[in-house]
């Protein structure tokens, strides 16, 4: 009775308390479709090395990671600005809540493929994408 359900937001039949599936809601949707790739990799990938301190096994994915940060930095990526500040940090607090998983799929166009595999690899789950 006391617990969470292992099915998680997909379950639909218990009564455990369940995660919900963070959502971006339309504004921070299009204010991440107006940047470019390096400017979403630079906003969006400090958060999960973030919540990847401390994850020994993923070392090589998160040093891949670092590097396409770097990249896009030494690439003339600015930092992200939005027209209002308080926008953009409620954007930053919803993505700080949504799973490494969801992170990594709003940058499925913008990093190269062996991170993903390297992520895969860590977890030892299936495809993240799907090539």
């Amino acid at each position: 009775k006391n617990g969470y359900c292992d099915a998680g937001a997909s379950c639909g039949f218990c009564h455990l308390p369940h995660s919900k599936k963070v959502r971006l809601n339309k504004h921070q949707r299009q204010f991440l479709q107006s940047l470019d790739a390096g400017q979403k990799v630079v906003f969006i990938a400090p958060i999960i090395l973030q919540k990847m301190e401390g994850f020994s096994e993923q070392v090589l994915f998160v040093e891949e990671l670092k590097k396409a940060v770097e990249k896009s930095e030494r690439e003339g990526s600015i930092s992200v600005a939005c027209k209002k500040q308080s926008r953009q940090v409620q954007l930053t607090r919803v993505l700080e809540r949504m799973t490494t998983t969801a992170l990594l799929e709003l940058l499925a166009t913008c990093l190269p493929s062996e991170i993903f595999r390297l992520y895969e690899a860590a977890r030892g789950e299936g495809p993240l994408l799907h090539d």
